[in-house]
């Protein structure tokens, strides 16, 4: 849980709590497939990181290493 409140407080301080009028996007990428413990857990970052951003960043997935080495 401590994660999440660094979270949570991270965002407020780089302002991604304050709702934007634009849509930002990121790419999160891993070596790891869907069912390793750490694509589980990039899931639930991504859905708190949209909800914490006023549902202005959204977060595209690249798993199993498909952007290359």
């Amino acid at each position: 849980m401590q994660v999440l409140k660094t979270l949570e407080s991270d965002a407020a301080a780089l302002g991604l709590a304050a709702p934007s009028s634009s849509t930002q996007s990121i790419i999160l990428a891993h070596v790891m497939d869907q069912e390793h413990n750490f694509h589980k857990v990039s899931e639930q970052f991504t859905e708190r990181l949209y909800g914490l951003s006023g549902c202005s960043l959204t977060v595209s997935h690249h798993i199993g290493g498909d952007l290359s080495d």
